[in-house]
């Protein structure tokens, strides 16, 4: 199978060239896999995409693994199996452990590629060379594989049903325990589904992972085949080793048709996987709205505090005003508070959900609440580089002076974290500039030792006294010449 790049890929290379991305002033390129991390998470695919493409054009290894995975779900670029694979063999080439061992399942499997065994075992032992858990135990059972005799039946398809051929076991499918049913539905085959169902195959069988034929249908997207299984009597609340059901895995993988309708077929949206998390709170953490929306009609266990709190919290972080609505309209009060004092403001502020911020401060949450640690949704934001929440909420009114437990301003922390604009604002509002905190480090201390030096010349004109002593005795220059900021020594002199 011919190997090739993605046209967003190959379009975008120019940006590969050295210094480019510095003349453009790009943000550092963990910065913005963090901003395609997040754009996934808020199911804004197109745009992670397009970061992604950008990175992987680069060469950043993480990128090409991630984009790998959009290709090969089809989430913001097309379904496009064999891009999916060339992906992964550029992150797997420059080191990336997860790239090398996904690489090794897809040679296994044939997956965007030609099968090739030898080549799966040696990506999949070059990962768990690397410490990777899941290559370990797969390199360990292919090597007690190789170790016995194979017979006939075992790698013989059945002939009967239209397309069974074309599903002979690959080397992983027999690794993993997937079925002729399994395999065909993990495709999307539904003439064969049907055909291997007529024959007699258990609709409730299962993989070595505990997965039914319906767990990977309505994960991989597949409603006809999730239909057929259904109507042949599948059970959806059944759950794998994890503790998820075929609910839970269409949850996660966004496909909104399938938890319609499995829904509608009667799955309970109230059982737990194994780490305690129903598809409702997934749906709500990774961003998915639309599904989150569904599954609150559904089932909104208002009886437990502490999931009304991760439910809230949750979706302050991930969705938009429309759920925060929902959850309220269900009975969940805006005030409530996390295990560590931290409301539903604090959780949007911090994670620089715009929306949910605005939304909360016009329906009147507190905006100088804070944690046990003193630190309230100002504080959270400035600490976290959230310049566009923290000056929504300097705007509505939050208290630019409160201190933390440790004594720490609004205007430390922005002094420190290097948020100029932060900083201006804050002393526009008229803030003490020269407070200390419990360290007895004002403003200037913090930003001089931090190497910020657009602030430190903001604070002195503003009028900061550089001559305070911290618990040290240090002043500011003294930090500055320790940390061996030159320039900001000179300005502090």
């Amino acid at each position: 199978m011919a190997l090739h790049r993605p046209p967003l890929v190959l379009a975008l290379a120019l940006l590969a060239v050295p210094g480019l991305a510095e003349e453009q002033g790009d943000p550092t390129e963990a910065l913005r896999i963090e901003e395609a991390q997040t754009a996934v998470r808020q199911r804004n695919y197109a745009e992670a995409a397009e970061t992604l493409a950008e990175l992987a054009a680069a060469g950043n290894a993480e990128a090409n693994y991630m984009l790998a995975t959009l290709y090969r779900d089809g989430r913001g670029v097309p379904q496009d199996e064999a891009t999916a694979f060339d992906l992964t063999l550029a992150a797997a080439e420059a080191g990336h452990v997860e790239a090398q061992y996904s690489l090794g399942t897809l040679y296994l499997s044939g997956r965007g590629t030609d099968e090739d065994a030898a080549e799966g075992r040696r990506w999949i032992a070059a990962a768990s060379a690397a410490g990777h858990a899941r290559a370990k135990e797969a390199l360990s059972e292919l090597e007690a594989r190789a170790a016995e005799p194979v017979s006939d039946a075992e790698i013989s398809p059945r002939e009967e049903a239209p397309g069974i051929a074309d599903l002979a076991p690959s080397q992983i499918a027999t690794e993993l325990g997937w079925t002729l049913l399994i395999e065909a539905a993990r495709r999307g085959e539904g003439q064969t589904v049907q055909a291997l169902l007529e024959q007699g195959a258990a609709p409730d069988e299962t993989d070595k992972q505990g997965r039914t034929a319906l767990m990977h249908a309505a994960e991989a997207g597949h409603l006809g085949t999730a239909r057929s299984l259904i109507d042949a009597g599948a059970d959806p609340d059944l759950k794998d080793a994890d503790g998820k059901t075929a609910l839970a895995l269409a949850t996660e993988a966004g496909h909104f048709e399938i938890v319609e309708y499995l829904v509608m077929q009667g799955a309970r949206s109230d059982l737990a996987d194994n780490a305690g998390a129903r598809p409702l709170l997934r749906a709500i953490e990774d961003g998915q709205a639309r599904i989150a929306m569904l599954l609150a009609g559904e089932d909104l266990p208002v009886e437990d505090i502490n999931l009304q709190s991760e439910l809230l919290m949750a979706a302050a972080r991930s969705s938009g005003p429309e759920l925060l609505r929902l959850l309220s309209d269900h009975g969940l009060p805006f005030d409530l508070l996390d295990r560590d004092g931290r409301g539903a403001l604090w959780h949007a502020a911090a994670s620089g959900n715009a929306a949910a911020t605005a939304f909360l401060i016009e329906n009147g949450v507190g905006l100088d609440r804070a944690d046990e640690a003193g630190e309230a949704p100002l504080h959270a934001a400035l600490r976290f580089g959230q310049a566009e929440t923290a000056d929504m909420l300097l705007a509505g009114g939050a208290d630019g002076s409160l201190a933390t437990a440790t004594g720490n301003t609004p205007l430390m922390i922005a002094a420190q974290q290097g948020n100029l604009d932060a900083v201006r604002r804050l002393l526009e509002a008229g803030v003490d500039i020269d407070l200390r905190n419990a360290k007895r480090n004002s403003a200037l201390m913090l930003a001089a030792q931090a190497n910020r030096v657009e602030v430190v010349r903001l604070l002195l004109e503003a009028g900061a006294d550089k001559r305070l002593r911290n618990q040290d005795r240090h002043r500011a220059h003294d930090l500055a010449v320790a940390a061996g900021h030159a320039e900001i020594a000179e300005l502090l002199e």
